[in-house]
C-alpha cells in the first residue's frame, strides 16, 4: 500500500522539480519525532505523513502551529486542523463484510490493526454496520485488534480457529494481517474458502499469487499519494487557505478466497 502511495507522491514531486525523502516511523512515536525534527532541520518544502496515533500527535500539531506545510494521509488526526487525504474505510469494510454475509456466512471474525489509529476504528465501524444492516448479532469473541503485523496475525488467527465455535469467514484489516491469516489457516490444514473464507482490506501485489487468489478491498494508494502531494503544493502556494480533507473510495476486487454468489457462476 505505502509503496503505491510513495510512487504517487514522487510522480507529482518530480513534475514540480522536487525530490522525495522517504522515512519509516515503524509505528514508533520516538521515530516519528526524530524524523519530523530532521526534516524540519533540513528545511524541506513540506511533509506528508500518516500519523502513528490518530488521537494524539503533539509533534504534528507543533508543525501545523508553525505553519509548516504538512498533509496527513491514510489516517485522520483528531483535534488538529490539517490537510488530509484518506479513504472511506467504513464503506470499504462494509462492502467486504457484506460480501461475506451475502455468501451465507454469519460467524464472521475480524482482525484489525492498532486500536489507536483512525483506519482501525473506521473499519471496525464498517464491520459493525454490515451486521446491523442485516440484523445479525455481533459475537465479541470474533473481534480482535492487533498490531498490524504478520506474525501477530498468525497467532491471533490460530486463536480464532481454536474457539469452540470457530468463524467460517474472516475479514482482515490490512495486507500483513491477511498474510498472517493465510499462514495460520494453511498450517492448521484448513482450506480457503471451503473451511474458512477470507476478504482482506488492501489488495496486495501478491494477491493473485496467493492460493486461492485473494478477494480484497482495494485502496487507491497511488491516488492518495498523488492528491496529497498536489494538496501539499497548494498549501505551499497558499499558506493561509482553509484546510481540506479529500476522501477517496475503495472498491471490492472479487477473486477466489471467499467463493462466488449463485448469479456469478
Amino acid at each position: 500500500f505505502y509503496s503505491d502511495v510513495a510512487r504517487g507522491v514522487e510522480d507529482v514531486a518530480i513534475a514540480n522539480n522536487c525530490a522525495v525523502t522517504l522515512c519509516n516511523t515503524d509505528e514508533s512515536a520516538d521515530k516519528e519525532k526524530l524524523y519530523l525534527d530532521i526534516l524540519c532541520a533540513e528545511q524541506v518544502d513540506g511533509i506528508i505523513v500518516p500519523p502513528i496515533d490518530s488521537n494524539h500527535s503533539p509533534e504534528i500539531a507543533k508543525l501545523v502551529d508553525k505553519n509548516i506545510p504538512i498533509v496527513c494521509i491514510d489516517r485522520r488526526l483528531e483535534g488538529v486542523d490539517v490537510d488530509s487525504v484518506v479513504v472511506d474505510n467504513k464503506h470499504g469494510a462494509y462492502i467486504g463484510v457484506e460480501r461475506l454475509i451475502k455468501l451465507g456466512h454469519r460467524r464472521i471474525a475480524c482482525i484489525l490493526g492498532l486500536p489507536n489509529i483512525s483506519t482501525s476504528k473506521e473499519r471496525f465501524e464498517g464491520y459493525i454496520s454490515a451486521f446491523d444492516a442485516y440484523n445479525i448479532p455481533v459475537v465479541k469473541n470474533y473481534i480482535i485488534f492487533g498490531d498490524s503485523r504478520q506474525e501477530s496475525s498468525r497467532i491471533l488467527t490460530e486463536q480464532l480457529l481454536k474457539l469452540p465455535n470457530p468463524p467460517t469467514a474472516l475479514f482482515s484489516g490490512n495486507n500483513l494481517i491477511t498474510l498472517g491469516a493465510y499462514e495460520a489457516i494453511n498450517e492448521n490444514g484448513l482450506r480457503i474458502p471451503e473451511d474458512i473464507a477470507i476478504i482482506g482490506f488492501d489488495d496486495i501485489p501478491a494477491g493473485r499469487a496467493l492460493n486461492p487468489q485473494l478477494t480484497a478491498v482495494r485502496q487507491p494508494g497511488y491516488d492518495i499519494g498523488n492528491k496529497a502531494t498536489k494538496l501539499l503544493f497548494s498549501r505551499i502556494k497558499e499558506p493561509n487557505r482553509k484546510t481540506r480533507e479529500i476522501v477517496l473510495q475503495p472498491n471490492l476486487i472479487i477473486r477466489h478466497s471467499c467463493g462466488v454468489l449463485k448469479n456469478e457462476v
